[in-house]
């Protein structure tokens, strides 16, 4: 079933960002631009804990109310991640410029509790027969968790290997492409829900 496998792909997509915005969204602003200590506390406070709790909670009214689908809201989300994306791997790294960066990350980080909020829910809205809704969402959710595995991994090892910074912006392109990815997974979802 496409659905199961493109739902999972999607999912594992904006959960590798999930895991790079709440690693080593606060170091990189530390370390490209300069962002005092509490600074980085509050930064850090509102990216992960109060965007999580607030947008989570709007995530599938929004999908409901607004997009009809899970799967029509997340590609826009997506895509609007990949535009955030592109604009903090341009921006200058230079202290002034650090509230632009601040809210692109910002930005970032509501598209990915917009996505978490509903990123399996393709899942039920394609229909999935009863039988085998627990098999589907058990594939779904191995290829979607699988980020756990790997991205804490590969985005360290480009940190090391880069310390001057150049780490992160390699980060951000991976980041970017799995957005994209995510947007044409979740228009697949959508044109076949």
């Amino acid at each position: 079933m496409p659905v199961v496998w493109c739902t999972g792909i999607s999912a594992a997509c904006i959960y590798a960002t999930s895991t790079a915005m709440s690693t080593y969204f606060v170091p990189y602003l530390q370390t490209s631009y300069q962002l005092s200590v509490a600074l980085a506390g509050i930064f850090g406070l509102v990216n992960s804990s109060i965007t999580k709790i607030i947008i989570s909670s709007m995530s599938g009214i929004g999908a409901d109310k607004f997009f009809k689908s899970s799967a029509s809201m997340m590609r826009v989300f997506f895509a609007i991640n990949v535009a955030a994306l592109a604009l903090i791997c341009i921006v200058p790294k230079k202290t002034l410029i650090l509230p632009v960066c601040m809210i692109l990350l910002l930005s970032v980080t509501i598209c990915c509790f917009f996505i978490r909020g509903v990123y399996y829910a393709p899942i039920g809205e394609s229909g999935v027969p009863v039988e085998h809704s627990a098999a589907a969402m058990s594939i779904a959710s191995c290829i979607g968790y699988s980020p756990a595995f790997w991205s804490f991994l590969v985005f360290g090892n480009l940190l090391d290997r880069y310390p001057d910074g150049q780490g992160y912006q390699y980060m951000f392109v991976i980041l970017l492409v799995l957005s994209a990815i995510g947007i044409f997974v979740s228009g697949y979802n959508f044109l076949n829900l």
